[in-house]
């Protein structure tokens, strides 16, 4: 079968040799008048590179799903790839019934994302190659039911990340099937409620499973957790007895809070439905002398009595501060603010996990923030260890994307 073809510029060939998976339209000798989505065959100095979606409204224009010489690219080749998706986690040791089943360019199908919530599914088609072939993705997924997994119903969610690629966004709707507003998950002893059909991502934050049963098991009893979303990791937390401080600015996220520590009988616990920076804003004032030293970190800085006071861990995982290089700076500020102010809350001893999932502020950046504000405070760093998203969500160095979480958990004297 033959393909069009689309050139790629000389400069272009160290990435080429090492497998990258993203071409721009800046990296591309020409721009096709081609339908978003097409497939067309990569070439650099007429040599075949693979096969890729192509499209000339967005800025990265060619996405690639196979390298090498061209394939014939029918519907069964989809479902092929679906089925061995399905496949290699069934390898995984999860041990839940909440996985991510395709994870785009990480399964070689770009832009396409499935979410399993025990019998149902969340999808996402971010990029025009991905519209272009839903509907072999979604016959692979109902072709799952010969290796004995059937979903009851599969949820199309349309973020505005698609406007990137020239796609419609809105409301999302059912694909196939009924979708509850709500389901529950497990996650080995823990139990969880997912809304499907809102919130951020497909409804969980399925990427921190493994670093939840990490930080899980630190032999801690009093803990901090900023931007908790739903709570996930204080809740493995307080499952075994600490006392869990969790702060969130989203008021629906809090009352998720509240139904977790019920479905998970913890009652030792405070919900803040609080900023963040604001939540820290005392200690700032305190370094910068405002405050009153006899009271201290320890003392009650803060509207609710006992918040402020020294714990033995700290989690900050928020929301990516910066979408593309351009936040970079802004986002670096953000960041110091954060390490440097949670650090006087931090017994000496105590542990900090801290999680970035936007590609431009590395786990490399947090641990020099965390170095530079420790030897600030006379303090020394001790590295744990590396953090990074759940292996069903696919790392494929070849697509540097595939790799959106990253962090570390350290200790600090």
């Amino acid at each position: 079968m033959k393909y069009p073809v689309v050139e790629l510029k000389k400069e272009v060939a160290p990435l080429v040799r090492q497998g990258f998976g993203w071409y721009y339209r800046s990296q591309l000798k020409r721009l096709p008048e081609l339908p978003s989505g097409e497939i067309v065959q990569l070439e650099l100095d007429r040599r075949v590179v693979g096969l890729g979606f192509y499209n000339r409204e967005s800025q990265i224009s060619v996405r690639l799903f196979h390298i090498g010489p061209p394939v014939e690219v029918t519907p069964s080749f989809w479902r092929e790839r679906v089925l061995e998706s399905f496949r290699l986690r069934k390898t995984l040791p999860l041990n839940s019934n909440g996985f991510r089943l395709l994870h785009g360019e990480g399964d070689l199908i770009p832009g396409v994302i499935l979410d399993i919530y025990d019998r149902w599914g969340v999808i996402q088609f971010n990029t025009a190659g991905g519209e272009r072939v839903r509907e072999a993705i979604l016959e692979g997924v109902k072709g799952l039911k010969g290796e004995g997994f059937q979903l009851e119903g599969v949820w199309e969610k349309r973020d505005p990340v698609r406007e990137l690629e020239g796609l419609e966004v809105g409301e999302g709707f059912p694909l196939f099937g009924e979708v509850p507003e709500r389901i529950g998950i497990w996650e080995g002893e823990f139990k969880f409620e997912v809304f499907p059909r809102g919130g951020q991502k497909t409804g969980f934050y399925l990427d921190q499973r493994e670093n939840r049963r990490l930080i899980g098991k630190l032999p801690v009893n009093r803990v901090l957790d900023l931007f908790s979303h739903s709570g996930g990791f204080g809740i493995y937390l307080g499952r075994k007895g600490a006392q869990v401080t969790f702060v969130e600015i989203s008021r629906g996220a809090v009352a998720q809070i509240h139904r977790h520590c019920q479905l998970n009988r913890i009652q030792n616990y405070t919900a803040l439905n609080r900023d963040v920076f604001k939540f820290l804003e005392p200690v700032a004032q305190l370094k910068g002398g405002k405050g009153s030293r006899e009271r201290g970190v320890e003392g009650e800085l803060g509207e609710e009595k006992g918040v402020y006071r020294r714990y033995q861990l700290i989690v900050i995982d928020p929301p990516p501060f910066a979408k593309n290089r351009k936040g970079r700076k802004g986002a670096l500020r953000g960041w110091k603010y954060l390490i440097s102010n949670s650090l006087p809350l931090l017994e000496r001893g105590g542990y900090l996990a801290l999680f970035s999932c936007s590609h431009s502020i590395t786990a490399s950046d947090l641990r020099d923030l965390l170095l530079s504000s420790a030897t600030s405070e006379n303090r020394i760093v001790e590295e744990i260890a590396p953090l990074r998203q759940a292996p069903d969500h696919r790392y494929l160095p070849q697509f540097p994307s595939t790799l959106y979480l990253t962090g570390l958990l350290a200790r600090v004297w």
